[in-house]
């Protein structure tokens, strides 16, 4: 009993230290950099094939894989599933 509760306390003060991480501020202008740099026909067409993908009901990861090489955001890959398979909400 005693080890547990050293072990829960331990694994939550890592997870603590994790979420209030202090952020770069160099992040937002990285993003932006990629965002400009990235090929915004490539990312389309690697969206375009993974709403087909989810339309056919084939294998869905390569095409997500296609997608993040091309430097599509989380945003945009999750919301062309979305148009496809709707949110969940409960009943």
């Amino acid at each position: 009993m005693f080890l547990e509760n050293i072990a829960r306390r331990r694994s939550f003060s890592r997870w603590n230290n994790l979420r209030h991480a202090p952020r770069s501020a160099a992040a937002p202008r990285k993003t932006r950099e990629n965002r400009a740099s990235r090929r915004q026909r490539g990312v389309e067409e690697s969206l375009a094939a993974l709403a087909e993908a989810a339309h056919t009901g084939s294998d869905p990861m390569p095409p997500i894989w296609n997608a993040v090489g091309t430097y599509a955001i989380v945003g945009a890959i999750s919301g062309r599933l979305k148009t496809v398979f709707d949110e969940y909400g409960e009943i």
